[in-house]
């Protein structure tokens, strides 16, 4: 009986946690169209995430398998590096990489707290295929979005492109290395190599800052669109002259010492 009991209560609270989040669908205006069915079968699925102030949602060029609606709170979305819209109650984001199966086109932080609904991918693809005026909008948005989107979102190109060290590399070499990058993000300082550490990738600054440290004192600090490591990885045997420490925030993309070291061969 015990058991019985016990079970009856775990299934009383899902259920009120659903009623819960089918009410707070009823105030999204994207869901307002939603038939009630189709309602209380995302609010099976969604789930209300918290981020703090400086908090990052998504990271340019990661994998994407959630959509965010904006329940309160204020956000920033940048693309490498540069601010290019803000979000606030009622807004959407995440869609783009759902849509069309690729990575994130940029870094979202909260400049707020903020409490978000987020959506997994099947769910949100019932969304979009379930109902049309819900569907429509959120494909509306996307289209205008990525219109709007600076060129550099649609890959690294580019960007890697504007610094100096690649600057003069053939069209096909920028492309060939940008498709060997991989991207890194990091909520909280974090060192990304130690002096003296062995010298393997080189490092493009997407967002955020990078602070170097020699012997435990500051020598410099880096922002976006700025590549360091490279004076390493190019002298092959060579170890890491200073401490590299992202700040809280700060995006890479790590470049692979192999594919740095052929392309600015070709120079």
């Amino acid at each position: 009986m015990l058991a019985v009991a016990r079970a009856l209560l775990r299934t009383d609270a899902r259920v009120a946690a659903t009623r819960e989040r089918v009410g707070a669908l009823d105030e999204i205006e994207l869901f307002a169209p939603l038939t009630n069915v189709l309602r209380e079968r995302i609010a099976t699925q969604i789930h209300r995430e918290e981020v703090g102030a400086g908090g990052v949602v998504t990271y340019q060029g990661e994998d994407g398998d959630s959509f965010y609606i904006v329940e309160s709170g204020t956000l920033d979305v940048c693309v490498d590096g540069r601010h290019v819209r803000s979000l606030a109650a009622g807004d959407f984001f995440g869609e783009l990489a759902l849509l069309r199966d690729t990575t994130r086109s940029a870094t979202v932080r909260a400049t707020s707290d903020c409490r978000l609904w987020v959506l997994p991918r099947r769910a949100f693809l019932t969304v979009l295929t379930g109902f049309d005026p819900t569907g429509q909008t959120i494909d509306a948005a996307s289209t205008e979005r990525q219109a709007n989107m600076p060129a550099t979102a649609n890959g690294r190109d580019a960007a890697l492109a504007s610094a100096p060290l690649l600057a003069a590399l053939p069209a096909e070499t920028i492309r060939d290395l940008a498709a060997s990058a991989t991207t890194e993000g990091y909520d909280t300082a974090t060192v990304v190599f130690g002096e003296n550490d062995p010298a393997r990738d080189a490092y493009f600054i997407v967002d955020g800052r990078v602070d170097f440290d020699r012997a435990g004192e500051r020598i410099r600090a880096l922002g976006p669109g700025r590549i360091f490591g490279e004076v390493a990885v190019l002298r092959p045997g060579a170890t890491r002259a200073a401490t590299a420490t992202a700040a809280p925030g700060t995006v890479l993309w790590r470049l692979p010492g192999e594919q740095l070291r052929a392309a600015v061969s070709q120079s």
